[in-house]
């Protein structure tokens, strides 16, 4: 790997955080939770970093449905993507006194570059059983509301 990219992601932005071979941080940004901005971004660090696909890692967090878009992005474009356990990317830094999201994204560039043996790629396969996952978690929370409002409404 020649790049590692950690993204902290939130309901309204994404923080990113770039790295070279060495650990050096080259670059953060930080742009809107929508795929057009990931897109030009991405770009922007294809040219001025020489970042490529085959030779990057992409580390995030899994923060439920925030992740999505860039989890379809990333799959669509073939980037390599771990989504990483919050708590052992918390456990890896110790204890830590600054929390925000550009110095989360830094930390989590830092863990995926540190512990990249420990990777274990999100492919097209995962996103198709987490939307299987998310449709029967919904098929049985309405069987359950169905069945409260039959119970209901017997007379």
């Amino acid at each position: 790997m020649k790049h590692w990219i950690g993204i902290d992601v939130s309901s309204k932005t994404l923080d990113f955080a770039l790295l070279d071979e060495l650990g050096t941080h080259l670059e953060s940004a930080q742009v809107g939770n929508d795929r057009k901005a990931v897109m030009k971004l991405m770009a922007a660090w294809r040219k001025r970093h020489a970042v490529e696909i085959e030779q990057s890692l992409i580390a995030l967090e899994p923060t439920g449905h925030y992740t999505l878009m860039m989890l379809n992005l990333v799959v669509e474009q073939q980037w390599p993507t771990w989504l990483a356990h919050p708590r052992d990317i918390q456990q890896s830094m110790g204890i830590k006194r600054v929390k925000n999201d550009k110095v989360d994204a830094l930390r989590i560039a830092q863990y995926a570059r540190t512990f990249r043996e420990r990777a274990r790629m999100f492919t097209a396969q995962n996103l198709k059983l987490d939307k299987l996952k998310h449709l029967l978690t919904r098929r049985q929370h309405l069987v359950r509301v169905r069945a409260m409002y039959k119970s209901t409404s017997v007379i």
